[in-house]
């Protein structure tokens, strides 16, 4: 079986893409990674 590394911390996001992977033959293994989210393009 195949696997991919889904890289979130969100729990929401993870199980949505096992369920778009069910059936597919290939494995989701989730790993968090936390990096700040940039929610601004003005950087003073």
């Amino acid at each position: 079986m195949k696997q991919i590394t889904f890289i979130t911390g969100n729990g929401g996001k993870f199980e949505e893409a096992q369920r778009i992977f069910s059936g597919s033959g290939i494995e989701l293994l989730q790993e968090a990674y936390d990096t700040p989210e940039i929610q601004s393009e003005d950087t003073e």
